[in-house]
């Protein structure tokens, strides 16, 4: 079993997830189709902490890490800020993230989302008034790790000015 070790905000060395159980729970409590989300506790864990390493590995966060060299997860950031403009404090997770591994934990339990799951290759964007297009490799874009109901709440929170998404 893995132990749950949650970031606090204080930029734990060990941490390994952004959210607790009870957190997930209520998060899903409140939706509709999360069936998926099982009573076995220590798959919940297991999906949170995978969660949490695929929101990490695939998510460019915007900002900087405040404790660089020492803590274990992305968050908590330092330079980042919220849709109304004021700072995010440096000391938290936000809920957004939080919600966003408690959902990204429910799909991992429905299946393997990184299996088969390459990145997307863009081939050109473009950019108007009332549109936007991307052009694929391929014709289409792949099978991304970390879906849009994932990345949504957390859109934020995202450096898109490097790459959109590490997909």
């Amino acid at each position: 079993m893995v132990t749950l070790i949650v970031e606090d905000g204080s930029g734990l060395t060990n941490s390994n997830v952004y959210c607790t159980v009870d957190e997930a729970d209520t998060y899903h409590e409140a939706h509709l189709y999360t069936e998926s989300w099982i009573d076995d506790v220590d798959k919940k864990i297991a999906a949170l902490v995978w969660a949490t390493r695929l929101l990490d590995e695939h998510v460019h966060w915007k900002g900087r890490a405040v404790f660089p060299y020492t803590q274990a997860l992305a968050w908590p950031r330092a330079t980042v800020f919220a849709r109304d403009g004021l700072a995010v404090p440096i000391n938290i997770v936000p809920k957004a993230v939080k919600d966003a591994t408690a959902e990204f934990a429910r799909l991992l339990m429905e299946g393997d989302r990184a299996a088969g799951a390459e990145d997307p290759v863009i081939l050109s964007k473009n950019v108007s008034n009332s549109s936007t297009s991307i052009t694929f490799a391929g014709g289409e874009q792949r099978k991304r790790v970390v879906p849009d109901s994932v990345l949504s709440p957390i859109r934020q929170y995202i450096d898109t000015s490097t790459r959109v998404l590490r997909a």
